[in-house]
């Protein structure tokens, strides 16, 4: 995977993460539940850190969903115990990770 890393910012160095992600097929999927009241500023927070390449408003059992994008298990559990949980108004998060990508976004 390091290889690929190096290979993806060699054709690109200021690539954004959701294409670095694509190109090697890693990212984790977070939902989180956030009081409705702060549902605004914890989404626009959590929007600002370099590593969420998607963020948005959701219905159902969690409000807030975000695609995270880490090089590694190590940098993931960094980003969730030190960004992610200084927002204080999250109650839940479950992190999924994509193990394997079985349909992309079509480009037209």
């Amino acid at each position: 995977m390091d290889r690929r890393l190096v290979h993806a910012l060699q054709i690109d160095p200021r690539a954004a993460f959701s294409a670095i992600a694509e190109v090697l097929g890693v990212s984790d999927r977070t939902m989180l539940s956030v009081a409705p009241v702060h549902l605004e500023q914890t989404g626009t927070a959590l929007a600002e850190h370099p590593e969420v390449a998607f963020a948005g408003a959701t219905t159902g059992p969690t409000n807030l969903f975000a695609t995270v994008v880490c090089p590694d298990q190590r940098e993931l559990y960094r980003y969730l115990t030190t960004r992610l949980a200084a927002l204080p108004a999250i109650t839940h998060a479950e992190t999924a990770t994509v193990i394997r990508t079985l349909k992309r976004a079509a480009h037209r």
